[in-house]
């Protein structure tokens, strides 16, 4: 056996500043409304993220023309709430992270793994970390992959992305992705002429003018209703100005920094939780 397939999968797959495609799936979870048992509404989470996982496209160092794949399980942040999923083989990737929680344990031979959400609401924070302490099984440990970082590792808090990935064997890294590569995509936002109605001249009061009587017509009203149906009125006023947005696209990642999470035991978890809530 080499060093490589002694290393951990996530420390092997991220390793070197490797560079990465990915694209954070969408919060797919449906808002299922809290049951009065936590347990029972963990076990609605375990089995919806059953069929959720996320693809990293990792450029190949001997050959940087290819892009290999690797999938991991995705267990979603839902903000304020418990999210819960079963780890089946490959890690599982969940974040991004900017302090929540993660928690795992063995429950019937399979590794559970909840992802503690935060958000902006302090009260709705603490609800949710005091449910999550009085969960949680005595064998569960807790990481905080934030908490590696002495500083903020964001470089652009906007972009960049901070992923926890849980293993088999119950260690929990993290890694910090910023962007590497980039566009800027211009989106119209609006094209279409924008037409108004010219507002009419107000009347002008005119003086009565004496015509010249020949064969019976007055030659001035003929030259008048002439020149009304030869002249163009400009009735319309056209704005065709272009509103155009631009926004930075991220075409790959470069996983700057794994770091393993130190871990906490279920007594010492309850207690940050707690005293955090």
């Amino acid at each position: 056996m080499n060093i490589a397939e002694e290393m951990p999968v996530i420390e092997e797959t991220f390793a070197d500043d490797v560079e990465c495609r990915w694209t954070m799936p969408a919060h797919n979870v449906p808002p299922l409304p809290d049951a009065e048992d936590a347990k029972l509404d963990i076990q609605r989470q375990i089995e919806w993220c059953e069929r959720l996982t996320t693809d990293f496209h990792l450029k190949e160092s001997e050959r940087p023309e290819r892009w290999g794949i690797s999938q991991f399980g995705w267990l979603p942040w839902l903000g304020t709430r418990l999210s819960a999923c079963t780890l089946r083989g490959t890690p599982v990737a969940t974040g991004p992270m900017s302090g929540c929680w993660i928690v795992t344990w063995m429950e019937r031979g399979e590794r559970k793994v909840l992802h503690i959400g935060t958000e902006g609401d302090p009260a709705a924070n603490a609800r949710v970390k005091r449910r999550a302490a009085d969960l949680i099984p005595d064998d569960a440990v807790g990481f905080n992959p934030y908490r590696p970082y002495k500083t903020n590792p964001y470089e652009d808090p906007q972009r960049s992305k901070l992923i926890a990935f849980v293993e088999q064997n119950g260690e929990c890294y993290s890694v910090l992705l910023v962007p590497h590569a980039t566009h800027v995509e211009e989106e119209i936002v609006r094209d279409d002429p924008v037409v108004q109605p010219n507002p009419a001249p107000a009347p002008q009061a005119r003086r009565p003018r004496r015509g010249v009587l020949r064969g019976g017509v007055i030659l001035s009203s003929i030259r008048n209703a002439l020149k009304a149906r030869t002249r163009k009125r400009q009735d319309w006023i056209v704005d065709d100005t272009v509103m155009v947005n631009r926004h930075t696209v991220i075409d790959s990642y470069r996983a700057t920094d794994v770091a393993q999470c130190p871990s906490y035991n279920a007594q010492r978890l309850r207690a940050e939780l707690r005293r955090a809530a």
